[in-house]
């Protein structure tokens, strides 16, 4: 199971990564590298609450 959570985990991150660079245009003036990063933390955040909810849940149950 916690290879489940973990895989599902990676992929949040990346998709969140790539929606937010595909479908949301810079705003604010920024560039897009630091689009780029702003995306990364945002998954960063995401997915931390994807794997601590799994693992809470699924891996380490009592």
């Amino acid at each position: 199971m916690f290879l489940f959570v973990s895989i599902i985990g990676v992929a949040i991150n990346t998709g969140v990564v790539v929606a937010i660079t595909t479908f949301v245009d810079p705003m604010f003036g920024v560039e897009a590298r630091p689009w780029l990063f702003g995306a990364k933390v945002i998954a960063t955040g995401v997915s931390l609450v994807w794997n601590f909810t799994g693992y809470k849940l699924f891996v380490f149950k009592k």
